[in-house]
């Protein structure tokens, strides 16, 4: 099931959508479809065009994050547990690791620290592709450990691959009725929200590592870029991940 989530965002992105339309456009009869054939051309540059500038995908990504906001630790209640969830180490060679993004797991220490929650709790996060000794889970308490935190206010779940089953595992990890704090980036956080509600979990949400950016408008802003395209892409991929659980939970 992991490898249908990562193909099918694969095929709904707007590079793949241009290049599809491309290639279907050099196959078809100049004569009898030239018409057509322009209008595959024009699309496939306007898909390109349209997701690869800065400014709509800047406002595709506020839209993921909404309305999630940068919080102080003064407007977060006492809970139970800090539930980290995984998605910002990985394997550099030979069991060295470094952060992807580490913002997840410094604001779940502030927050223990700050006696927001009794313990943490970390996600065994690995992909079956991945070559990885140790869980994300086990590396972060293991990280944790470096800064101080008792080993016993440490829970790291079982093996999981993605956030619907750190949801079960953080389920059968704790009783479902408990107070948390929910630690994961704010395009992430509807996702896992509505999860681990699904679970009867009394969640409070505690986003981080905000993509959104405020910066004045200038004219690069106008200029095409691959990594508005990869921006544009992830932001579809989110969605697709929102409506798919949805529909799963309809369903049930």
């Amino acid at each position: 099931m992991i490898y249908l989530h990562k193909i099918i965002p694969l095929i709904t992105s707007p590079l793949f959508l241009a290049l599809t339309l491309l290639i279907i456009s050099i196959f078809l009869k100049k004569n009898k479809f030239i018409k057509l054939k322009s209008f595959l051309i024009f699309l496939s540059f306007l898909i390109l065009f349209t997701f690869s500038n800065p400014l709509i995908s800047n406002k595709l990504v506020k839209y993921i994050e909404a309305p999630y906001q940068l919080m102080k630790l003064s407007e977060v209640p006492q809970s139970d547990y800090i539930v980290v969830l995984s998605g910002m180490v990985h394997e550099v060679k030979d069991d060295v690791y470094e952060w992807s993004d580490p913002d997840r797991f410094f604001a779940g220490i502030k927050l223990l620290n700050a006696n927001k929650g009794k313990k943490i709790i970390f996600t065994g996060g690995v992909l079956p592709w991945e070559k990885k000794k140790k869980t994300e889970g086990e590396l972060l308490k293991n990280k944790s450990l470096e800064f101080g935190v008792e080993e016993n206010d440490i829970l790291v779940t079982k093996k999981v691959q993605n956030t619907y089953e750190e949801a079960n595992a953080i389920s059968h990890l704790i009783d479902n009725k408990s107070k948390i704090i929910l630690v994961t980036s704010a395009f992430h956080m509807k996702r896992a929200e509505f999860l681990l509600k699904k679970h009867s979990f009394n969640v409070f949400s505690y986003p981080v590592d905000f993509r959104y950016k405020y910066n004045k408008i200038t004219i690069l802003d106008f200029i095409p870029s691959a990594s508005s395209l990869s921006w544009s892409s992830f932001v579809i991929r989110e969605v697709l991940g929102r409506m798919y659980y949805r529909v799963k939970f309809l369903l049930k």
